[in-house]
């Protein structure tokens, strides 16, 4: 019996320190989540290295990444909130953004992307990396210039640009310059843009990074577009095209195609322009790209009603609102409404095209686009016509 005794203290000893050992050796809560957003910011990496091979890896790439989402979004809010007070929670916040590049581009809000980059722009000055800084910079401009911030952006894309001239780094140089024109594009300011782009054209081959060259061919393109110049832009625009397909770009070859469908219905092309436009929708949904898809039905909405063929433009924009809908795009809705409202009316279905009109207006209004009070006398004056008839 003594001995049994002995045994069971022994035993009762060696339980107790393995238990001791164990609890000390249990992970703590922060390594835990350090753990968890160290692999989902691999995970994210990977959806972006299949995204970049181009073809069928964009699809691949982009499922993978909707796939893992709400982790790669904990993971990387967690690095976030922890970034003053642990090192490896602001190295993992830097890179978040820098490894998912191309998938956040397609799959966030622009003020969420914004959120992620702010941080890990104060970590990547603060270390004194200035190229992971230059290209956060950019990111951060091209952001703003998505909810048209303007000022915004050119501050963040002339502090990119200078940094890129301290770093001897014509790449960098390349792509900030490129931003900058888009924005003075959107600010309607065309020479300006102009000479960006060409500026950028003229030292691509100096890069080593392709897509500056196919960037800078499309974006001069629209302005050729403005400036009334079609030929031109389909010039740029066929440039455009022949990169992204040699890249194996999709996202880039859409872009390309919905231009040249652009182009080729201002010179009358209607055909030609159908046709892009159909190709270029092929690619958003292979993508699940709902709003290059908005944008691409818009278009043929106009297409459809410049050829006088209303009911195919009804369905068209009736289309594009489902889609600004399902994104909760309420701008993009506006749009479709007022477009849908005026083939409505062609139609001679007064009542539903006015009430469309009048919906973009409020619209308009609740959110200060100067616009609104234009529209509203012009939905006024189609009112009253609809009235007399």
């Amino acid at each position: 019996m003594r001995g049994l005794r002995l045994l069971l203290v022994t035993l009762i000893r060696l339980s107790e320190k393995d238990l001791t050992e164990g609890i000390l050796n249990m992970p703590t809560k922060r390594d835990a989540s350090l753990k968890h957003s160290q692999h989902y910011a691999e995970v994210l990496l990977h959806a972006d290295q299949l995204y970049e091979k181009g073809g069928i890896g964009i699809e691949k790439g982009l499922h993978f990444f909707d796939e893992n989402r709400r982790n790669i979004e904990i993971g990387q809010q967690w690095s976030a909130d922890h970034a003053e007070m642990d090192e490896d929670a602001a190295t993992l916040a830097l890179e978040f953004p820098e490894r998912g590049a191309n998938c956040l581009y397609l799959r966030q809000k622009p003020a969420d992307r914004i959120r992620w980059l702010q941080k890990a722009l104060q970590i990547a000055h603060d270390r004194g990396f200035g190229r992971a800084e230059a290209s956060i910079l950019g990111k951060l401009g091209l952001a703003f210039q998505e909810m048209r911030q303007f000022p915004n952006a050119i501050e963040y894309h002339v502090a990119q640009l200078k940094l890129a001239e301290s770093l001897k780094d014509q790449e960098v140089w390349a792509e900030a310059a490129c931003n900058l024109g888009i924005v003075y594009d959107d600010l309607n300011m065309l020479e300006t843009a102009q000479e960006w782009y060409t500026a950028v054209l003229k030292i691509s081959d100096k890069t080593s990074n392709p897509k500056i060259k196919e960037r800078a061919y499309g974006n001069l393109g629209l302005v050729y577009i403005k400036q009334g110049k079609f030929s031109d832009a389909v010039n740029c625009f066929e440039h455009h095209l022949r990169l992204a397909r040699r890249h194996g770009d999709l996202w880039s070859e859409s872009n390309a195609l919905t231009n040249l469908g652009i182009a080729c219905m201002k010179l009358r092309q209607y055909d030609q322009a159908g046709g892009y436009f159909q190709e270029s929708l092929v690619i958003n949904k292979k993508l699940t790209d709902l709003e290059g898809e908005a944008k691409n039905w818009s278009y043929i909405g106009s297409l459809r009603n410049e050829l006088g063929d209303l009911d195919g433009a009804v369905v068209a924009y009736q289309r594009r609102i489902e889609l600004a809908q399902k994104m909760k795009d309420s701008r993009g809705e506006a749009i479709g409404c007022w477009n849908l409202g005026e083939v409505l009316i062609k139609k001679e279905k007064c009542k539903e095209g006015i009430e469309l009109l009048f919906k973009c207006v409020e619209y308009e209004k609740s959110v200060g686009d100067p616009a609104w009070e234009e529209d509203w006398k012009t939905a006024q004056h189609m009112e009253e016509i609809c009235n007399t008839q």
